[in-house]
């Protein structure tokens, strides 16, 4: 009996193109995989940290600046994890960036092995994170059409547009002109957004990384949890000493916590109140599936995997977009903001409490929930491939 063999035309190649950085990595791991289980060549394009997540993913990967020396690149730049991006929801898609940021000097080193790579693998369709900044730029000047794939509320092709086009790069690549994306994608349930921005909707899947589970993992919890990250750059640019002052707080409230430090240097913590124990990195969903509640500085990752899990949040945000993400919370009445210093006993204990705060929370869960997934969007995705 004869088979149906699919044509050769319907198998594209796709290029994920990533910056270094667990946040920038793991959000779009889900799509490529669905790209890859519907039968398409996927390669990963990236450097750093991201090309060992992309790796025990198991996707297939190209470290593109093998030779860049990505700490003294962040240790110069320091300063950028702390500037405002553009508000996406004014559409200033003018903005400019001014003078390099950690970005363009990573976009900068990525760019001739990115280059290279796609000359010689010929991909039909790019994929890249808000901050690759040298995926546009290729895909331009190759005639490639490319996807933006958001990895948070306010990364949008307009709020990263002065990162392309305003860059150094670009007259490397003989002044080529930069192209708009063929769509974008977005995670955000619409009613965190004042107002469409005509993303393709796609839901976040919670994937931060697999490790091995003790049995003892899933023993029913005998008090309230509450699990506090600042993330993986603060710690790797700033110390522990933010997470330090947090402990102070936290050690006169009545809960357990699991603070994620995401650094080497979590021994600095020690001794460490009675009430709170310490991890350098666990998965975030692995994390918050015995957790009440959260406290973070507001990234994307951090903020996505608590509205996944239906948990109230507190955040504190520092710079970037984690100003704008904890606004877009607060306007939906699904989390607790503070602004500047650091909460007192009772605004986290409110995190246990606030039987309000938590409905709010449980519908923005289910909305979110509802949103395609990265197998739904799959086909129309690879459809933009030339």
């Amino acid at each position: 009996m004869p088979t149906h063999r699919p044509s050769r035309m319907a198998r594209k190649r796709i290029l994920f193109v990533i910056p270094p950085g667990y946040g920038h990595c793991l959000p779009l791991i889900p799509l490529a995989w669905a790209l890859k289980t519907a039968g398409h060549e996927v390669f990963v394009a990236t450097c750093g940290v991201s090309a060992a997540l992309a790796v025990r993913s198991g996707l297939m990967t190209v470290n593109v600046a093998q030779q860049a020396d990505l700490p003294a690149v962040f240790k110069r730049h320091s300063g950028s994890f702390h500037e405002p991006i553009s508000n996406p929801d004014v559409g200033d898609s003018n903005h400019v960036v001014s003078g390099d940021n950690v970005f363009t000097a990573v976009g900068g080193l990525m760019l001739p092995g990115l280059h290279r790579l796609a000359e010689e693998w010929e991909p039909d369709l790019i994929i890249h994170a808000p901050h690759a900044t040298a995926a546009p730029l290729v895909a331009s000047k190759l005639g490639i059409p490319f996807v933006f794939h958001s990895i948070g509320i306010a990364h949008t092709p307009d709020s990263m547009w002065g990162s392309y086009v305003h860059t150094h790069q670009t007259s490397e690549l003989h002044d080529v002109a930069i192209c708009r994306p063929a769509t974008w994608i977005d995670f955000a349930p619409p009613s965190l957004r004042p107002q469409s921005l005509g993303g393709i909707l796609m839901r976040y899947i919670p994937y931060q990384g697999a490790e091995l589970t003790d049995l003892s993992f899933f023993e029913a919890p005998t008090s309230d949890t509450i699990t506090v990250t600042f993330g993986t750059v603060a710690p790797l640019v700033e110390g522990l000493g933010r997470m330090q002052r947090m402990i102070n707080v936290l050690k006169n409230v009545n809960a357990r916590f699991l603070i994620l430090h995401c650094s080497s240097e979590g021994k600095t913590l020690e001794p460490l109140p009675p009430n709170i124990s310490s991890s350098s990195w666990v998965p975030m969903g692995k994390a918050l599936m015995g957790s009440r509640a959260l406290i973070h500085h507001g990234g994307p990752g951090a903020l996505f995997a608590a509205l996944d899990a239906g948990l109230p949040q507190l955040v504190m945000p520092c710079g970037a977009d984690q100003p704008y993400n904890a606004e877009a919370l607060r306007r939906r009445g699904a989390a607790i903001v503070v602004e500047t210093g650091f909460p007192d006993e009772a605004t986290v204990e409110r995190l246990l409490h606030d039987t309000e705060l938590k409905h709010r929370v449980g519908d923005l869960r289910d909305e979110m929930h509802c949103m395609p997934a990265p197998t739904d969007i799959a086909p129309v995705i690879a459809g933009f491939a030339k």
